[in-house]
């Protein structure tokens, strides 16, 4: 069986074959078997496997659109559109395909209305993971161009070090600046102190792991803390609330699909 579908214009739609399927989009032609995105200017021909099929999962480009402003706190200069001279192949696919697959079968088990959100929150983060390498064009330049390559390095060494106890004085050893001078460059920037762009980093990497782990994975919100370098609890709590609306608590709660499981902090 073959299937043409039309471009997909105002429409983010993803594929995800369940087994080696015939594609061929923009003047290519590939089988896949990791998730691809259709076209929005190109029709999309594909063969799905006869026994297997494929997953089929879309959102209106405003909504990602909405959700990509939100949650990168980036400028969006022209509509999301996804065209490309090769294969629209998303990255991370495995993440793509487990979450989305993981989202079904509990779609058919029946999903708590207080759930909802949460889900599509999920489906939509890893939309847009898989998508990046096509969306990065509709935003506003990133203000890293410029940037002392040693707040680059001092980035690089927060995020490889979060769990740890980072200290901002070691961390100015580590580029060749002094503690005021890598201050005052963030500042500068950024716009923002190297503490609290390593608490940002913390946070992020906190709600990810609280996010992105299945139902059935156990996970703590002493766990999450922990893991993103947070020592103390409450001000982690604290913290997380202000930035994301919602107590870490209550992500988990979300996550698990339960509003009357006891979470300890």
């Amino acid at each position: 069986m073959t299937i043409v579908s039309p471009p997909s214009g105002r429409r983010a739609l993803l594929v995800i074959p369940q087994g080696p399927m015939l594609v061929e989009s923009c003047g290519n032609q590939w089988v896949a078997s990791t998730p691809f995105a259709l076209s929005s200017h190109h029709q999309t021909k594909m063969v799905p496997d006869p026994v297997h099929g494929a997953v089929v999962g879309g959102v209106d480009a405003e909504v990602l659109e909405g959700y990509l402003a939100a949650t990168l706190n980036r400028v969006l200069v022209k509509p999301i559109s996804l065209s490309s001279d090769v294969p629209l192949q998303l990255s991370s696919p495995l993440m793509v395909t487990h979450t989305w697959l993981d989202a079904c079968r509990q779609l058919d088990q029946g999903l708590p209305p207080e759930s909802t959100q949460w889900l599509e929150n999920v489906l939509l983060a890893t939309m847009s993971a898989g998508l990046a390498p096509f969306l990065e064009p509709s935003f506003a330049p990133l203000p890293s161009k410029g940037i002392p390559a040693y707040v680059e390095l001092a980035c690089r060494y927060f995020e490889q070090n979060l769990s740890g106890n980072i200290r901002i004085d070691d961390v100015a050893s580590a580029v060749g600046i002094s503690t005021r001078q890598l201050h005052s460059a963030f500042k500068d920037h950024i716009g923002l102190s190297p503490a609290q762009v390593l608490r940002d980093m913390r946070l992020a990497r906190a709600r990810q792991k609280l996010e992105t782990l299945g139902p059935s994975m156990r996970i703590t919100v002493a766990g999450a803390a922990t893991d993103a370098g947070f020592s103390h609890l409450g001000r982690f709590s604290a913290y997380y609330t202000e930035k994301y609306q919602e107590s870490p608590s209550a992500t988990v709660q979300r996550l698990r699909g339960l509003t009357k499981t006891a979470i300890t902090n």
